[in-house]
């Protein structure tokens, strides 16, 4: 089954903030940025099931190359990857409450 990919606003935030911060340090950096934020995205749309469920119905997974991780949920019925956040590994997700859980 092939699943469509949907970013929640706040996780877009997330990522735009996270790239903002990165385009300051290089315009390559930023570009590597970005590059590994959707392959890792196309990665959880072949294998949705691959991250282990952490926190209510909310998966985790890292980035490779980059201290980030997408926490997404897996909707059956609509065959969607709905990212809900995008973390830097030293940010505590319990900031993220009602979002993640």
């Amino acid at each position: 089954m092939s699943y469509s990919l949907r970013i929640t606003p706040s996780a877009r935030a997330d990522r735009d903030s996270a790239l903002e911060w990165y385009e300051t340090q290089s315009t390559d950096l930023a570009d590597r940025f970005v590059e590994e934020f959707f392959a890792t995205a196309r990665r959880i749309q072949k294998f949705p099931f691959s991250a282990p469920v952490l926190r209510g119905d909310a998966r985790r997974v890292n980035l490779h190359r980059f201290p980030y991780q997408l926490w997404y949920r897996v909707d059956e019925k609509a065959a969607a990857i709905v990212v809900i956040a995008v973390l830097h590994h030293k940010r505590d997700s319990t900031d993220y409450g009602d979002l993640i859980d």
